[in-house]
């Protein structure tokens, strides 16, 4: 990426990650956080990865951190909605109870907590 202004040659990679594709990604409403999905290990347990452009460069990498705010063992994560009344949280399904279905949580991009909005015991898949 690089500021508008600037001419391509400007740009640089926002990530490296390179062990599974990535299949999705789109700014924060706030524009704060670059983010994108991926599953790491082939398993189908994608998780949602933050990246702050401005941020320094991770030693060696080239690139900023990526962090995980939706990390956990055996989860998949499922994005439902970037709110434009609420730009520090996004509503993520984690099917953390249930591996069948996914609950409903509000997740703080900054910090990584998560408050459960819904518990589906309706079997609601989207």
């Amino acid at each position: 990426m690089q500021k508008a202004e600037e001419p391509f040659s400007a740009a640089r990679p926002v990530t490296a990650q390179t062990k599974r594709p990535v299949p999705s990604y789109f700014w924060s409403r706030d524009s704060h956080h670059f983010l994108f999905v991926q599953d790491q290990a082939a398993d189908e347990n994608y998780h949602v990865y933050a990246v702050d452009p401005p941020e320094a460069l991770a030693p060696g990498g080239g690139v900023p951190k990526a962090r995980n705010p939706t990390d956990a063992k055996g989860i998949r994560a499922f994005i439902y909605n970037v709110p434009k009344t609420d730009q520090a949280h996004i509503y993520v399904g984690f099917n953390d109870r249930d591996k069948a279905w996914h609950d409903l949580y509000k997740l703080n991009l900054a910090t990584g907590q998560r408050t459960r909005v819904r518990k589906n015991t309706d079997r609601v898949t989207g």
